[in-house]
């Protein structure tokens, strides 16, 4: 791979590049060409496509986009088709309890039912990965996201994540080999300590020791999330240290202590508020070199700090082995899912 195809693996883009979704209630089935190749070149290992639309409209965007991939790019690597799914498929799929309501229910088979039919939608349209489980633990009531995740105690919060990543995942996609371990990647959010902000504020820091991280706010992911495809940061700091670029939390922790080996990547725009909101970084390039030294990619919602790692690396910044290893987790993620396998054709 060529510098710039591996840093477009690890940027998100966008299904707007090269669809008009202004209307959800239109079916013209249309694109834009020029936006589709530009996406892809720039930004095409994960696509955004989280959007209100008709079934067929949203299908001839998914299909378009993973053709061009396969067929008209040098390497044919599908893309992350992504959308959310915390308790229910969004794009106007079936909802469930939210999942605090779910927790209630101190059911794990019954949690494992409802995320593989959450799958089973998301498979049918093109989706591949979803964002959740979340698995933030509800201390902190001001916290105006509370109703996204399990509750307040770290087992139950880790038994239901898992039940809930393991009914999404279980399986294979259509026309896939026996070598895919998954039908749809689950993301585990957001690593780590995020539903605890200071003032309640959804950026706010996390003030905390060693132990009550270990014992309290890492617990659910070691147990849920060892085998979920893609893991996602949080926007906060813990002990003064942002969790995008927290050597300790994503590398020491995530990496060797639970011994995680699939994706992971930041939050809408996490890494701009490096230098934004933190202020533990100069700008823009600085950004990008503290996240992907910690192995994440880069979502949307923001300046895309990645495109600046092309020039750093050439210049002696940023070291490659960095970039290629990110490239990697993501690589596996997919092959996993079978999507060099499974063909577009199989969406209805």
């Amino acid at each position: 791979m060529t510098l710039e195809e591996k840093v477009a693996q690890l940027i998100q883009g966008d299904m707007g590049g090269w669809m008009n979704f202004a209307d959800p209630l239109d079916n013209t089935l249309t694109h834009n060409q020029t936006g589709l190749e530009e996406m892809m070149r720039l930004k095409g290992g994960s696509i955004w496509a989280g959007y209100s639309s008709t079934f067929e409209k949203f299908v001839y965007g998914v299909t378009v986009g993973q053709k061009y991939l396969l067929e008209k790019t040098r390497l044919g690597i599908p893309a992350f088709i992504q959308s959310e799914g915390l308790h229910g498929f969004t794009n106007n799929g079936t909802i469930w309890p939210s999942p605090i309501s779910l927790a209630c229910s101190f059911n794990r088979d019954l949690l494992q039912a409802a995320a593989k039919t959450i799958s089973d939608e998301a498979e049918g349209l093109g989706v591949n990965h979803l964002f959740a489980p979340v698995l933030d633990l509800a201390r902190e009531l001001r916290f105006g996201r509370v109703e996204e995740g399990y509750g307040e105690d770290p087992y139950l919060t880790g038994e239901m994540g898992k039940a809930y990543v393991t009914g999404l995942q279980a399986g294979a996609r259509r026309n896939t080999s026996s070598t895919a371990k998954a039908r749809v990647a689950a993301t585990c959010k957001h690593f780590a300590a995020f539903g605890t902000p200071q003032g309640g504020l959804n950026l706010g820091q996390v003030s905390g020791g060693e132990r009550e991280l270990q014992t309290t706010y890492v617990r659910p992911f070691a147990k849920a999330c060892k085998d979920s495809l893609s893991i996602m940061t949080a926007y906060s700091s813990y002990d003064g240290i942002p969790a995008v670029s927290n050597k300790h939390l994503l590398t020491d922790i995530l990496r060797n202590q639970i011994g995680y080996n699939y994706w992971v990547t930041s939050d809408a725009g996490a890494v701009d508020l490096l230098h934004t909101f933190h202020q533990v970084s100069s700008g823009r390039e600085e950004d990008a070199k503290l996240a992907v030294e910690n192995y994440s990619g880069e979502m949307g919602g923001g300046t895309y700090t990645f495109l600046t790692l092309v020039d750093q690396v050439k210049k002696g910044k940023v070291d490659v082995k960095y970039i290629n290893k990110s490239v990697e987790y993501i690589l596996r993620a997919k092959f996993s899912l079978g999507l060099f396998e499974s063909k577009f054709h199989t969406y209805n």
